[in-house]
């Protein structure tokens, strides 16, 4: 068979893969709900007092005056909230289609960093970036699906790399990509402090390599961006957001040990961009100043989180994709065609397997939403029932409702419906084995006897239980205040967990499944005979190899003080 042939068979195959691929993603993205919480809000005109609404926004003043109000009282990353304020009042398959055509898109800024393939080649490397982002992402439960999560952490990306690009360009002579960076700049200064750091320490670069050069238009984008930065520092919001997320109690050093400690989690993540440079033909050396200013913006991207409340995974996203850019303007052979078919069968596996995981959250959704849909404009209380599994995937982003109605997610939910109050019901709940728990300890003082005991320190005492509903778990402390402890469990088989081995495990809890409800602060307690009693529950025991246990510091989001691990 001729190359050109060959080449054709490839070209006609890609497109069929990706049709194949767009119309499962589509799929994944209308099954998937939109999320309690800022997905609900952001459907109603965020009000003057609060940021929780009860009106739909059915204008173009009803979206200024949304803005407006969410600027002064509850974030200021206008331009990509105006956009999916808009997006959400629109009916939700205009946005499932949206996303699916972002994701295709997220390879192209990459690419504009290679220029010297052939057509054919061009294509395989696209259609790679494109299985090897569905596969090794690090974040597609919070980043992608989500409407607030892609607005805030994919849609974004695509000007943030194309920036990057441009400015690539410039400053290796392209005079003709000036308007383009201006125009870029002024999208990108409004959307994400961080990002802006990071494009304004990158600017300045281009600007001192290029100062030989006519290039005022890099001071203008520069001015452009430090406005842009004041413009979201200034925001009357900003205050609230760091009293209720800055979770700086703890001091500066335990800010930066906690900093260092996910930073180095999250380049461990990292690792399998290097498949991309180990996979193509010829490597060339990090000594251009393209090389150069993609390393100084993945270290900006990655250092400026530093002053974030908490370096989380979606913020190390953007890190990710600057590296998947590093890595692509390396490798600037032609890449194998064989590998486009392992990649391929890769992608078919993990989508294989991640799909039902979408299609029992969407069916218990389902029973949730015709009960909401039943209730609309209810003046009652309207109980919800329990649709998460109770595992952690970072493919799939799941949080139950909860018991109070006072919960953050449960006022949204309401707001969106135009219900009185809606809270997740007793029965699928741990209100009612917590409390049956407690009645049984004051009844009986020996009632713990029976439970497997464990030491975590001096007068902290840690009890559990096996039973057909799952495991019972009760600390008992001497405490002068009301403790709060985290339970984090370790996945059985091949995940995530497997590389969290690596690290110490007093740092590895940050890492696990969440087994404790985070939305309860402070926790349900019980003071009983001088003791204090914190009761967890673990309804699916078989998926978790053991759980780490520690005290926990709420304000200065850090553990403190022993960990106890127990194996089951």
């Amino acid at each position: 068979m001729s190359e050109k042939h060959n080449e054709r068979y490839i070209k006609w195959g890609i497109i069929a893969g990706a049709a194949i691929f767009s119309i499962f993603l589509l799929y994944l993205n209308i099954i998937y709900q939109y999320y309690p919480g800022d997905d609900m809000i952001f459907q109603l005109i965020i009000p003057e007092d609060g940021i929780i609404g009860s009106e739909k926004i059915n204008s173009l003043g009803d979206l200024i005056e949304s803005q407006v109000n969410f600027y002064n009282n509850y974030h200021y990353r206008v331009f990509n909230h105006t956009i999916l304020q808009a997006l959400l009042a629109l009916p939700p398959i205009i946005f499932d289609v949206c996303n699916v055509v972002i994701f295709f898109l997220l390879p192209w800024p990459i690419l504009k960093v290679v220029t010297d393939d052939k057509k054919i080649d061009y294509w395989i490397k696209y259609a790679m970036l494109i299985l090897f982002i569905w596969v090794f992402h690090i974040n597609l439960g919070w980043s992608y699906f989500p409407a607030t999560g892609a607005l805030n952490y994919t849609w974004m990306l695509i000007p943030q790399l194309w920036y990057v690009a441009e400015l690539i360009r410039y400053i290796e002579g392209q005079d003709q990509v000036k308007g383009r960076l201006i125009g870029l700049s002024i999208a990108n200064a409004l959307a994400n402090e961080n990002a802006c750091v990071m494009l304004l320490s990158i600017t300045v670069l281009a600007w001192w390599w290029t100062r030989g050069r006519k290039n005022n238009h890099l001071i203008l984008i520069m001015a452009i961006m430090v406005i842009g930065g004041a413009f979201m520092l200034l925001s009357p919001s900003l205050g609230k957001r760091l009293g209720t997320q800055g979770h700086m109690g703890g001091g500066l050093l335990p800010h930066l040990k906690e900093f260092a400690l996910r930073t180095g989690y999250y380049l461990m993540r990292y690792t399998p961009v290097l498949l991309i440079l180990l996979l193509s033909r010829s490597k060339t050396a990090l000594r251009s100043p393209r090389q150069g200013l993609l390393i100084m913006a993945f270290i900006s991207a990655t250092f400026s989180m530093v002053l974030a409340p908490l370096f989380e995974p979606r913020s190390a996203v953007l890190g990710f994709f600057l590296l998947i850019m590093l890595m692509t303007s390396l490798a600037k052979g032609s890449w194998s065609r064989k590998y486009l078919l392992v990649f391929t069968v890769i992608a078919t596996v993990i989508s294989l397997y991640r799909l039902p995981f979408f299609n029992a959250q969407h069916a218990r959704h389902q029973i949730n939403k015709s009960i909401l849909e039943s209730n609309r404009g209810s003046n009652d209380t309207v109980y919800l029932e329990r649709y998460c599994d109770h595992s952690t995937k970072e493919f799939l982003l799941c949080q139950d409702n909860d018991i109070s109605p006072e919960a953050f997610s449960n006022k949204s939910v309401a707001a969106a419906y135009g219900i009185k109050a809606v809270v997740l019901s007793k029965e699928h709940s741990k209100i009612d084995r917590r409390e049956n728990i407690y009645k049984a300890i004051k009844a009986n003082d020996v009632f713990l006897d029976t439970y497997k005991h464990h030491q975590l320190a001096d007068q902290i005492h840690i009890f559990h239980t096996l039973k057909e509903s799952g495991i019972d778990l009760i600390v008992r402390s001497v405490k002068d205040y009301d403790p709060y402890y985290i339970v984090r469990g370790s996945n059985k088989g091949f995940s995530k967990d497997v590389f969290l081995q690596l690290i110490p495990q007093q740092y590895r809890l940050f890492f696990l499944d969440n087994l404790e409800v985070v939305t309860n602060t402070p926790q349900p307690i019980m003071h009983h005979k001088g003791y204090v009693y914190n009761y967890f529950h673990i309804p699916y025991p078989d998926r978790y190899k053991y759980v780490l246990i520690s005290e926990y510091k709420v304000n200065q989001h850090s553990p403190v003080g022993p960990l106890l691990r127990i194996d089951f």
